[in-house]
């Protein structure tokens, strides 16, 4: 047995024990890589954000329209990009309550979890337009804007819930 302990080959397995008796080594595998969508949800226009696959790092997708294809369009970058988790910014005032879009949100939300068939979390966002903005230049938005927004929602998520 190498010095510290734990032969290489038996790297990454745990001993499974039944009554202190030691049956057998299992080995433990990493969660499988999974890709998280962000969505920044507006009566206009709907900004799409996607994760690595280590769930680190959240990257501007796409701005669509909010049409009748819009549910249609996430169906197909879901399955295109391999999403696993969708992330939606919940539109909260400072003091906590429901902004007025707040409950075309919930619906919206429900819809893709009906049809998708993902479970949608909600993740609490402050002035993330407005942030987007910011970012290149706050008098200059651009097309990409609201999917630098979902970007900061989704960014928001993964730095809370980092594996």
């Amino acid at each position: 047995m190498p010095r510290g302990g734990v032969p290489e080959w038996l790297k990454g397995t745990v001993l499974k024990t039944v009554r202190g008796e030691t049956l057998s080594r299992v080995r433990i595998s990493p969660p499988p890589p999974m890709r998280y969508l962000g969505i920044d949800y507006g009566h206009r226009k709907v900004g799409l954000a996607v994760s690595d696959e280590a769930g680190s790092f959240a990257f501007p997708y796409q701005v669509l329209p909010n049409n009748s294809k819009l549910l249609e369009e996430i169906k197909n970058i879901v399955v295109k990009e391999k999403i696993g988790k969708i992330v939606m910014g919940e539109s909260l005032s400072l003091s906590g309550e429901a902004n007025p879009i707040q409950e075309d949100i919930l619906i919206f939300k429900e819809k893709v979890e009906r049809e998708i068939g993902l479970s949608v979390i909600l993740e609490r966002e402050f002035f993330t337009t407005w942030e987007a903005k910011r970012i290149i230049d706050e008098n200059q938005a651009d097309q990409q804007t609201d999917a630098r927004a979902a970007a900061l929602i989704l960014k928001s998520y993964l730095d809370k819930n980092s594996r």
